[in-house]
């Protein structure tokens, strides 16, 4: 079964789990996270399960984390690991998966397409006439019998990523092409159970994922019946009481002079930063105003900038030289100590992954999207812990969803409670 678990942050989703593996000493449990640092909280709360952390430092299993993994999951062992790893998941390895009755946790959604520039056009017609692949749906390409045995080779990288997961193409022969590898619906059939922990979940790409293949789940929630007891329950419940504050711990700079740069709908996203030169230099000068200037009192290690990283070289200056994250930050507590935050960007989903869902009848919600990853940024800061923040938004779309977002999330709030009083 799989449950979805969508509930804003500070609910309890990682209490919750720390009580579910605790109460459950018989069940075997694989935990998926962003980054392997914040499966470390999980693995001190649970001393009993004793996790297992798959490595790529250790010879005897050729210095290869999925071997390892492997090996790990025929020992029927507990198992801490990132979404990057599950990538390389086999058939092999999820049918060994399925007979050991594993319950997966995915702290965050997964991402279903993951870009590769490094494949060619000419590599993928090669293979093609080779008949190592085939097309098995409209751009999406799947390796054959003949395929498996290719053992060694100049392509051999490419055949072992084929193996575990199919490849979207995007494009067409007269057009640039780009392309996708698929993350693999295999893990759904194979688990015993599924958690997957997230916020916002519906109209994540995640989501349409779950549509196009026919996964079903259901929305469960957290109760917090006492101070320090969190569990899942099977309906959405616990929304915590900072909520009904938002507004007040989101301090958001609304100078119009500061904000004239993002006022266009594409301004700031990732081809303005390519196409206005001139304008990205006064967004330079902003975010020195900003933190500089409006905030010149606080410290310089409270400050925190939101980027694209290709682009950070030309926004970057003194007082906030080093303050720079990647824009799509999310599963940590790294940084709940800023309190000062920029985020100068604009995001939409590529271009091409939105249409791979449009040609499999999916609406993309860009602006959902751009939402998700934007609260979870802001999230990373001071205010998970309570604390105000003050935040220069120049994106005016941006700005429209936080403030929509915030009214929306008070008045759920409000009407929940009003209901239970």
């Amino acid at each position: 079964m799989v449950n979805v678990c969508d509930a804003i942050m500070g609910s309890g989703k990682t209490s919750a789990t720390i009580t579910y593996i605790n109460e459950h000493p018989r069940e075997r449990f694989i935990y998926f996270t962003p980054y392997l640092d914040e499966a470390d909280r999980i693995i001190a709360a649970c001393p009993d399960a004793d996790f297992a952390t798959p490595s790529n430092s250790n010879p005897r299993y050729g210095f290869s984390k999925t071997t390892h993994t492997a090996e790990l999951v025929r020992q029927r062992k507990n198992i801490a690991t990132t979404h990057q790893a599950l990538m390389n998941y086999t058939p092999e390895m999820y049918a060994e998966l399925k007979e050991a009755g594993y319950t997966v946790i995915i702290d965050e959604t997964l991402a279903v397409l993951n870009e590769d520039q490094t494949v060619s056009r000419d590599d993928v017609n090669l293979l093609l006439w080779s008949g190592c692949i085939e097309e098995t749906a409209p751009r999406e390409y799947s390796i054959t019998d003949r395929g498996r045995a290719y053992r060694d080779g100049a392509l051999l990288s490419l055949m072992k990523k084929l193996s575990s997961r199919s490849m979207i193409v995007t494009g067409s022969e007269t057009t640039m092409r780009s392309y996708y590898w698929e993350f693999s619906p295999l893990l759904f059939e194979s688990a015993k159970n599924v958690f997957v922990l997230t916020y916002l979940f519906e109209g994540s790409e995640m989501s349409l994922f779950f549509r196009i293949n026919g996964i079903e789940y259901c929305n469960i929630g957290i109760d917090h019946p006492d101070k320090n007891t969190y569990r899942f329950c099977d309906h959405p419940n616990y929304i915590p009481k900072y909520v009904a504050r938002l507004s007040k711990m989101i301090e958001v700079e609304e100078k119009e002079r500061m904000n004239e740069v993002g006022r266009r709908k594409t301004a700031l996203s990732m081809n303005w930063y390519q196409a206005h030169p001139d304008e990205v230099d006064t967004l330079r000068k902003n975010l020195y105003t900003f933190f500089c200037n409006h905030h010149r009192g606080t410290p310089v290690a409270t400050r925190m900038c939101g980027t694209f990283k290709t682009h950070w070289g030309k926004i970057r200056g003194k007082g906030y030289w080093n303050s720079d994250t990647v824009f799509s930050l999310r599963a940590t507590n790294e940084y709940a100590d800023k309190t000062v935050l920029a985020y100068p960007v604009n995001i939409y989903a590529n271009a091409g992954v939105v249409r791979f869902y449009q040609s499999l009848g999916q609406e993309f919600d860009n602006d959902n999207y751009a939402l998700s990853i934007m609260i979870q940024w802001i999230w990373r800061s001071a205010i998970r812990n309570g604390q105000p923040i003050s935040l220069y938004l120049p994106s005016r779309r941006m700005r429209e969803l936080l403030y929509k977002w915030i009214d929306d999330t008070q008045k759920e709030y409000k009407e929940r409670y009003r209901k239970e009083s």
